[in-house]
């Protein structure tokens, strides 16, 4: 009888070996599955985070630009500031310096289309043969002016 209970506690023993064996297997695949989980948590955080980079670099990129732009709306601004609108033939309209001398034959006249585009394009002065007429050309937008004399020659 002795030795059945011994054999009995034995057995006892070996089956709590087994659960603890067992318990310390579900609790490694339990943490194994944490652990997973976590992984894939942080995975999804550095994704996130590199997006978010991506995104304030382009972000950053257009402050950029809209500066660079604005900084050339200054510069346009200051720039025109030296030019004025003025009637250079009958119906014809041309940038001038606002401090030329002389007459306006001699002046640099910029294309009012360009110039109201931000570019500074001067008008060429070119004879035509026909009905003793001139114009003025602009390089830049093609546009051909004609008159007859320029408003300050007689």
């Amino acid at each position: 009888m002795y030795a059945e209970i011994q054999g009995g506690f034995t057995a006892v023993k070996a089956a709590l070996e087994l659960v603890k064996a067992g318990k310390g297997v579900i609790d490694q695949a339990t943490m194994a599955s944490a652990l997973y989980e976590v992984q894939q948590r942080l995975m999804d955080a550095q994704g996130a985070a590199l997006q978010a980079n991506e995104e304030t670099f382009k972000l950053s990129k257009q402050v950029r630009d809209l500066e660079a732009q604005l900084a050339a709306v200054e510069e346009w601004k200051t720039e025109a500031q030296n030019y004025e609108l003025t009637q250079v033939a009958q119906g014809i309209a041309a940038w001038t310096e606002k401090r030329r001398e002389g007459k306006l034959v001699d002046a640099v006249k910029l294309c009012a289309n360009c110039f109201a585009d931000h570019h500074k394009s001067i008008l060429q002065m070119q004879h035509e043969h026909v009905n003793r007429e001139r114009s003025l050309r602009c390089a830049r937008c093609k546009d051909k002016l004609v008159f007859r004399h320029f408003v300050d020659q007689s």
